[in-house]
C-alpha cells in the first residue's frame, strides 16, 4: 500500500485542533441579573473555571476525529498493490483487427475488443502522479493514437472510440514501434490487448528492452465465414463462386443467402468440416445484375466474415458496333441483350477507326457481306465475322462448302453422341444451347487458325471459331444467317447471347473489383469533360471531388466500411459515367484463426501473460472508498449531535400517525 499524494498528510494536525477545542472551558459573556438563586449551580463552575479542563472522551470526538482522518487520508490518494507495481510510463496495444470484433465467450458474449478497452481503461486508472501513459492501435497497420501523456481524460476518450476494423493483422509492426518508444523512456513498460490470433512475431521484432505483458482476450472460436467471392465468365453467362470457411472444431451447416440489387434471389445450403473450406458455385446470375451480395444466416463468434459483395463489372452497358446491308435477325438479337449499347453503320460509312461518343468500340460485328471493308485495315478491339468472304490478317478463307452436316468437335467426338449434352456442357459457348435441328445451306471455307478453337464443326468444316490472339477474342460464323435456319430455332438467342458475352471485353472500368478495407483507390476521370467525381459509401455519405484537366485522377481513401462504393462522375450537372467497387474482409486468417494464449511474441526484459480471467495487475487507488467512508461517518456525528431533536421529531411525527388513526377510528 502507498500513497499518490503524500502531501495531503500535511493537514493531520488540524486533528489536535479538535481536540484542543475540547480541553478549552468555554469563557461566558458577564451580564447584570434579578437574582443569583436560580443560577447557583453555574456560579460555582465559573469559580472553578480556568482556560484548560480535563479531557472527557465522547463519541463525537471520537466520531469528528475519524470522519477529519478519513477525509486527509483521501486527498492522500492510497492505493493497494494488486499484483505488480505500475510504471513511471505505460504503452498500451490495442489490437483492432477485424477477430477483436467476435464475442469474447461465444454468440451473444461480450465482444473481445470491449474486454480490451476494459482492461485498458483500468491501466490508466491506476497510473500514478506523474506517469506517461501511450495508446497504440494494431490491426493492418500501427497508428500511434495518444502519445506520452498524463493526460487521462483524453487516454480514456481515445479509448472509448476504438472500433474493430475490417483488416487482418500484423502485430510486427506495433511491436516495433512500442520496443522504439521504451528504448528512450527508462522505467517502462507495455501492456499488448489481444486475442492472440496473429502470426508469430518472435523473430520478426526485435527484444524489448521494458517489461512486457501480455492481456490474452477470448476462448471461444465457433465462427463461420466468406472467405471469396467472385464472378467467372462461363461461355455466355456469368457463375458466382462463394467460399466458406470453417473455424470450429465440429462440423457446420450454414444457409447462404444471395441478394441481387438488394432483392433477394436464392439461397444454398453448405456444410463444412471443422476447419475446412467449402466452395459453391452458382451458375446462371443475371448478365444485368449489378451488385451480388452473399450472407450467411445466423449468428456465430464473429459477424464481420458473414457477408461479402460483389460488383458485377460488365453490367454496364458495352458498346457494339455493327457493320451490316441489314440483318433484322442479327439486330434483333443484339438488341435484346442487356448487357450491350448497339450502333448500326453500313459498310460504305464505316471507318475502322471510328468511336462512340468519344469512347473506344468494345466489339465490332462484320455481318455478311462486308467483310471486304477489313482487307485494307482491321479496327482495334475485339471482333466477330459472319460469313467472310475473303481472307484478312486474322483468318484465311479457301472457298464456299455446300450443305455442311454439324458435328461434334474433335475434342468431343469419342461420346459418339452428336451435339450430345455432354459435348454442349464441355464447351461453354455451347452451353444449354441445343443445335440437333441445325441446317446450314452454305458456309465459307475458314481454316482454324492457331489462336482459335472449333465451337461448332461440321462434316466439311468448322461453323464456330472462337479464341484470342494478340490481346483481343475474335470469333467467326461461317455462315450468313439467311442460309440457315438458325434465326428460328429457339437455341439462337441463347447462343448468341454466349458467344457476344465471351467476346465482351473484360471489364476494368479503371477501378479494382474488390478491395481491402483502407486501401486508397485510384479514380481516373472517364473523359476530359469530368468536372466532378461523387463516391457514395456504404453508409450512403457522399465524397464529392472536383476534376479538371490538370488534375484528372483522385485518390479515394475513406474505405473503412465493408460494403459497396458507388462512383458517379459528373460533366456540369449530366452524368457521365459509373461505375462501383466492393470492400471486403475475406482474410482467412481472421476467420479461421483461434485465440491464443501463447503466440509467437519477441523477448523481453520480463514477460508476463495474463488473461481476461485473471486479477489486474497494477496499483489501484482507493481515494473514492476513503473519501465515502469519510462522507458517512460525518453523517453519523450529525445525527448524534441532532439526536434530542431528531427524538423530538420522531416522537412528534408518531404522535401525529397516532391522532390521525384515531381520528379515522
Amino acid at each position: 500500500m502507498g500513497l499518490f499524494t503524500p502531501l495531503a498528510l500535511v493537514a493531520l494536525p488540524l486533528l489536535g485542533v479538535i481536540v484542543a477545542l475540547y480541553l478549552l472551558k468555554l469563557r461566558r459573556p458577564v451580564a447584570p441579573i434579578a437574582s443569583l438563586y436560580l443560577w447557583s449551580s453555574l456560579t460555582r463552575d465559573r469559580e472553578a473555571n480556568s482556560l484548560w479542563q480535563r479531557l472527557r472522551v465522547s463519541l463525537l470526538l471520537l466520531l469528528q476525529v475519524v470522519a477529519l482522518a478519513l477525509l486527509i487520508l483521501a486527498m492522500a490518494r492510497p492505493w493497494v498493490r494488486t499484483a505488480q507495481a505500475a510504471e513511471q510510463s505505460v504503452i498500451i496495444i490495442v489490437d483492432v483487427s477485424a477477430s477483436m470484433g467476435a464475442s469474447s465467450a461465444g454468440p451473444g458474449s461480450q465482444m473481445r475488443l470491449q474486454v480490451a478497452q476494459s482492461k485498458a481503461r483500468d491501466l490508466i486508472d491506476g497510473l500514478q502522479d506523474g506517469a506517461t501513459a501511450t495508446l497504440i492501435s494494431s490491426d493492418d497497420h500501427a497508428s500511434i493514437l495518444v502519445t506520452q501523456t498524463t493526460d487521462k481524460a483524453r487516454l480514456r476518450g481515445a479509448v472509448d472510440a476504438l472500433t474493430p476494423a475490417a483488416t487482418g493483422t500484423d502485430m510486427t509492426e506495433a511491436l516495433r514501434l512500442a520496443g522504439a518508444l521504451v528504448s528512450r523512456q527508462a522505467g517502462s513498460a507495455i501492456w499488448l490487448l489481444s486475442d492472440g490470433a496473429f502470426p508469430s512475431t518472435a523473430e520478426l521484432a526485435d527484444p524489448l528492452s521494458a517489461p512486457f505483458h501480455f492481456y490474452q482476450i477470448g476462448s471461444a472460436n465457433a465462427n463461420q465465414g466468406i472467405t471469396t467471392l467472385s464472378l467467372q465468365q462461363r461461355g455466355g453467362s456469368l457463375s458466382l463462386f462463394v467460399q466458406v470457411a470453417n473455424a470450429d472444431t465440429i462440423s457446420a451447416t450454414r444457409r447462404v443467402d444471395l441478394t441481387i440489387d438488394d432483392t433477394p434471389w436464392t439461397a444454398r445450403t453448405v456444410k463444412i468440416g471443422p476447419g475446412a473450406v467449402q466452395e459453391l458455385i452458382v451458375d446462371d446470375v443475371p448478365l444485368a445484375a449489378r451488385v451480388i451480395q452473399a450472407a450467411l444466416d445466423g449468428p456465430d463468434t464473429l459477424a464481420a466474415d458473414d457477408q461479402a459483395w460483389v460488383v458485377n463489372r460488365a453490367s454496364a452497358p458495352a458498346n457494339l458496333l455493327l457493320v451490316t446491308g441489314g440483318n433484322k435477325f442479327l439486330e434483333t438479337a443484339l438488341s435484346l441483350l442487356p448487357t450491350v449499347t448497339l450502333y448500326k453503320v453500313s459498310a460504305d460509312d464505316y471507318n475502322p477507326a471510328a468511336t462512340i461518343n468519344g469512347a473506344p468500340v468494345d466489339l465490332t460485328i462484320f455481318d455478311a457481306g462486308t467483310i471486304t471493308a477489313t482487307r485494307r485495315t482491321l479496327p482495334q478491339g475485339n471482333l466477330l465475322f459472319f460469313a467472310p468472304l475473303a481472307p484478312n490478317s486474322l483468318i484465311s478463307v479457301t472457298g464456299v462448302i455446300s450443305q455442311p452436316l454439324p458435328t461434334l468437335t474433335t475434342s468431343f467426338a469419342e461420346s459418339g453422341d452428336v451435339l450430345s449434352a455432354e459435348a454442349r456442357n464441355g464447351e461453354p459457348l455451347l452451353r444449354y444451347v441445343d443445335l440437333t435441328g441445325l441446317h446450314v445451306a452454305a458456309a465459307s471455307a475458314v481454316e482454324v487458325p492457331k489462336w482459335g478453337r472449333v465451337v461448332l464443326a461440321s462434316d466439311k468444316g468448322p461453323l464456330i471459331i472462337a479464341g484470342e490472339t494478340q490481346g483481343r477474342k475474335v470469333g467467326v460464323v461461317t455462315f450468313d444467317l439467311h442460309d440457315s435456319d438458325l434465326p428460328v430455332q429457339t437455341a439462337y438467342p441463347l447462343l448468341m447471347r454466349n458467344l457476344i458475352t465471351y467476346l465482351l471485353p473484360d471489364p476494368s472500368g479503371g477501378l479494382p473489383a474488390n478491395i481491402v478495407p483502407r486501401t486508397s483507390v485510384g479514380i481516373d476521370a472517364a473523359t476530359p469533360q469530368i468536372s466532378r467525381i461523387v463516391v457514395e459509401d456504404p453508409s450512403a455519405k457522399e465524397w464529392s471531388y472536383d476534376i479538371s484537366p490538370a488534375r484528372p485522377r483522385v485518390a479515394f481513401a475513406e474505405t473503412s466500411q465493408q460494403g459497396v462504393y458507388y462512383v458517379t462522375q459528373y460533366a456540369g450537372a449530366d452524368i457521365k459515367a459509373q461505375d462501383a467497387f466492393s470492400a471486403n474482409l475475406f482474410s482467412r486468417d481472421e476467420t479461421m484463426t483461434p485465440p491464443n494464449k501463447a503466440p509467437g511474441l519477441p523477448a523481453a526484459q520480463a514477460a508476463g501473460r495474463q488473461t481476461a480471467s485473471q486479477p489486474d495487475l497494477f496499483r489501484r487507488e482507493l481515494w473514492p472508498s476513503v473519501a465515502l467512508l469519510g462522507v458517512l461517518v460525518l453523517l453519523l456525528e450529525w445525527l448524534y449531535a441532532q439526536r434530542i431533536a431528531v427524538r423530538r421529531a420522531w416522537t412528534e411525527w408518531q404522535g401525529r400517525r397516532a391522532l390521525q388513526r384515531n381520528d379515522r377510528a
